[in-house]
């Protein structure tokens, strides 16, 4: 029993390190292709908008075939569409991905800044049943001031705050990443040796 029950033990532990191992692995190279962006967010930007317009379309031809597969008529014409809207839609994005870019851009600066403004009625709202609210309201400041900054470049932003955004978000999850498989690292012994003496 004793052989059993060491034996599984070794074996999460054999998975737990190849989790492990692979997660510092992701993590190292989402830190270095973020790394790499931050200083190419142009061509960063580029690649995003021409891969999502890849998406994009792709995810438009399967709804048109959706479309054709579907045996009633009805509701088929809304499919039809939404269908064609992604397929041209996504084409655009592939041919003029900067220009694509640029109108992106001027709807993020406008997300940001409706998001801040909610945040900040939000706090206010609620500062007297949340305890960290003024953080709330100092983080809709920042959505704002960011969304208007982008606009203040507008259009020039277009052509680099995407591919910067995608760039600091593989930073932050390639850190994420690497710190959870430190973690792990770190109290993988812990638990299954304990379970090993007893």
């Amino acid at each position: 029993m004793k052989n059993h029950i060491e034996k599984l033990i070794q074996k999460i532990s054999s998975e737990i390190t190849k989790n492990r191992k692979r997660l510092m692995f992701f993590g190292i190279i989402s830190v270095i292709f973020g790394l790499i962006g931050v200083f190419m967010s142009s061509t960063m930007t580029i690649i995003s908008v021409f891969t999502f317009g890849v998406f994009v379309t792709i995810a438009g031809i399967l709804f048109m075939i959706e479309t054709f597969l579907e045996p009633q008529w009805k509701g088929k014409f809304p499919h039809m569409l939404l269908s064609i809207v992604y397929v041209i839609g996504g084409i655009i994005m592939m041919i003029y991905p900067q220009e694509s870019a640029i109108w992106f851009t001027f709807f993020i600066a406008g997300f940001l800044i409706a998001i801040g403004v909610i945040r900040i009625i939000a706090g206010f709202k609620y500062k007297e049943t949340i305890d960290k609210w003024i953080w709330v309201v100092f983080s809709g400041t920042l959505n704002i001031l960011l969304g208007v900054l982008i606009y203040m470049q507008w259009p020039e932003s277009g052509k680099w705050v995407i591919g910067l955004f995608i760039s600091i978000d593989l930073m932050i999850q390639g850190v994420i990443f690497i710190v959870l498989s430190r973690t792990i690292f770190k109290n993988l012994d812990n638990p299954l040796k304990k379970q090993t003496i007893s």
